[in-house]
């Protein structure tokens, strides 16, 4: 005979039961995260599991680097070249499962996801657009201004956002 006992105290995210500790044992993936700005970033390893939100890794990944969830902003690795694709969503609805099969890594290859921290929310970012200018200053010196500006943005709103960056 096997006895499992369970303790009524303990209480846990995914396993309250043994049914969801094996539950969530089979579905834990080990994904590595990078920073995008730094290519020579080796990342960092966390298992998650596969049935967890957006919000929910991006929560891990805020612990891990010290951020807050809505400053991070993932992206999906390029599949022919080992850097940063294109950018996911935060309003993805899927889970982790979802989002690697959505990207084409249905294999056993290690899962992994960039990453970038950033100055403002997440949803503010993507509510708004990045408008990339150069500067030229009365010395004729160069400085690239990288803004985010209101899809309607006039002209001198453009112009006020750069000055406060100059």
């Amino acid at each position: 005979d096997i006895w499992v006992r369970q303790r009524t105290d303990l209480t846990g995210k995914f396993h309250n039961t043994v049914d969801d500790y094996f539950r969530d044992l089979n579905n834990r993936i080990s994904v590595q995260f990078c920073d995008k700005n730094n290519p020579a970033d080796p990342g960092f390893h966390v298992v998650l599991n596969q049935k967890m939100t957006y919000n929910e890794v991006a929560e891990v990944v805020a612990n891990c680097i010290d951020s807050e969830p809505n400053l991070i902003q993932f992206f999906k690795p390029q599949s022919h070249r080992d850097i940063a694709g294109y950018a996911i969503k935060s309003h993805f609805e899927g889970t982790l499962k979802d989002l690697f099969m959505s990207y084409g890594q249905r294999t056993k290859s290690p899962k992994k996801l960039c990453y970038l921290r950033l100055s403002i929310a997440i949803s503010e970012l993507e509510s708004k657009d990045h408008f990339r200018c150069t500067w030229l200053n009365k010395h004729r010196e160069e400085t690239v201004l990288s803004l985010y500006v209101a899809k309607n943005v006039t002209i001198s709103e453009l112009l006020e956002e750069a000055k406060k960056q100059v």
